[in-house]
């Protein structure tokens, strides 16, 4: 049997909304995860404030804020942003705050190493000294330079 053209056209169209449906769920998901670590991060600061069991209690609440934003990103395929994954314990799913569940080290100028002090597990992530900029990037803006000395002499945009 074959499919009439306003057949094709219909489901062209209904494939155009599953997609569009599937971003938008998408966003919605980042939106979500990105909330869910601002959280995570009130309650760690909130918990520097308190102390014994009230300090373990929000600790446990970012922590839990960090595995929502885990089970979402999984849930919808979204890949939590570089600058957040960096504060998650792979092993634990501890939400790392610098001085109180993590060590922060810098290894030989290379990388960067965060230590879980809940289960020991290691992150390393390297940086690099910034160069300086090449000879050829200064003859570009030099010569750049030139034209717009012209210009101006010209009055011309």
């Amino acid at each position: 049997m074959k499919k009439t053209l306003v057949q094709e056209i219909k489901a062209k169209a209904k494939i155009m909304v599953a997609k569009r449906e599937r971003r938008r769920r998408k966003d919605i998901a980042l939106q979500r995860i990105e909330r869910l670590f601002e959280l995570a991060e009130e309650a760690a600061k909130e918990a520097r404030m308190r102390e014994g069991r009230e300090r373990e209690e929000m600790e446990r609440r970012s922590d839990r804020y960090v595995l929502l934003a885990r089970k979402i990103s999984m849930r919808h395929r979204v890949r939590i942003p570089r600058h957040l994954k960096m504060w998650i314990c792979k092993r634990c799913n501890a939400f790392l705050i610098p001085g109180r569940t993590a060590r922060v080290r810098l290894r030989r100028g290379e990388y960067i190493t965060i230590t879980c002090l809940r289960c020991g597990a290691e992150k390393r992530r390297p940086y690099k000294a910034p160069r300086p900029p090449s000879p050829r990037r200064q003859q570009s803006t030099e010569r750049v330079g030139k034209a717009e000395k012209k210009r101006k002499e010209f009055n011309v945009l």
